[in-house]
């Protein structure tokens, strides 16, 4: 009981309550000359401004600490707080398994470490990037915090997938972060594929079963736009590959693929071989005409 009551008359009296603590040699010129005088001029209180404006108080040597400098507003509350450190080991990993109605083994992160990110990082309305977007922690926790974001992903999570737990979120998803932002509902998203080029030559190359499979890959494969500049041409000739064993035709049609190809490029749009139709082409330009202007 005692220590609760200590605690709350330290709270409401957080502008009188202090602490002594040791100044360094790099707290700045005038900290340290304060700190050197009220060592031998002892009982003497001295207040110094920083470059900032900041005022601080040295007192026998040593910084008074006001505790009101821990008080922190944290999810819409006053607490006392301290400063992160490069560890954070006070948000638990236990429990997120349901968050977001979607799973992910191994590589799903708590909603509240991404909410500390975001709020150390950006404010409102903010674009976050996520570029390994996974069961969509981050889109979701940007959503719900009002921030706009882009996710991208190359897996597909089918049931698990971020488009899932994106419909969630705007279904007024209660898991996560959602009750400490006062997460209701709403908003929206797009979600679009990007075209493939010579990614589906590598998915053909992995379904292959057999010589005649290899052989028909090898003879697209040296007659394509997608052909690394890497490869030995020597290695392209039929009679060496067919003494190939199967794994090693595997991983020779694999290598062959320039993996700057495996989608189309914007700037190919118009071009024949990829038969863009009309109507990707035509979201493709205000996409583009959108971002370019946002940017400007």
């Amino acid at each position: 009981i005692l220590d609760k009551l200590v605690e709350e008359f330290a709270f409401d009296n957080a502008h009188k309550v202090f602490q002594l603590e040791s100044i360094g040699n790099k707290a700045g010129k005038e900290t340290v000359k304060a700190r050197d005088l009220t060592r031998t001029d002892r009982g003497k209180v001295v207040e110094v401004v920083t470059g900032t404006g900041a005022k601080r108080y040295v007192y026998n040597g040593r910084q008074i600490a006001f505790y009101k400098e821990k008080i922190r507003r944290i999810d819409g509350k006053d607490v006392p707080s301290r400063l992160l450190t490069d560890s954070w080991n006070d948000i638990s990993w236990m429990g997120i398994g349901t968050e977001g109605g979607v799973s992910l083994k191994g590589g799903k992160k708590p909603e509240r470490l991404i909410q500390r990110i975001l709020e150390l990082g950006s404010t409102e309305g903010d674009l976050i990037m996520d570029y390994h977007v996974g069961s969509g922690t981050t889109a979701a926790v940007a959503h719900k915090m009002k921030r706009q974001y882009i996710g991208i992903e190359q897996l597909q999570y089918e049931e698990n997938d971020p488009t899932v737990r994106l419909i969630n979120v705007i279904n007024g998803d209660q898991t996560g972060v959602s009750k400490k932002v006062d997460w209701q509902s709403g908003g929206s998203f797009v979600y679009t594929n990007i075209l493939n080029n010579s990614n589906k030559f590598r998915k053909r190359v992995e379904a292959a079963k057999n010589e005649a499979d290899y052989l028909k890959l090898l003879k697209e494969a040296t007659s394509s736009s997608f052909l690394s500049y890497r490869i030995d041409p020597k290695k392209l000739d039929e009679k060496e590959f067919r003494k190939l064993s199967a794994a090693e035709k595997h991983r020779l049609l694999i290598e062959l693929i320039d993996n700057n190809t495996l989608y189309v490029n914007y700037e190919d749009i118009n071009d024949p071989i990829f038969k863009v139709n009309d109507k990707d082409k035509e979201f493709n330009k205000k996409l583009y005409e959108t971002e370019t202007q946002g940017r400007s």
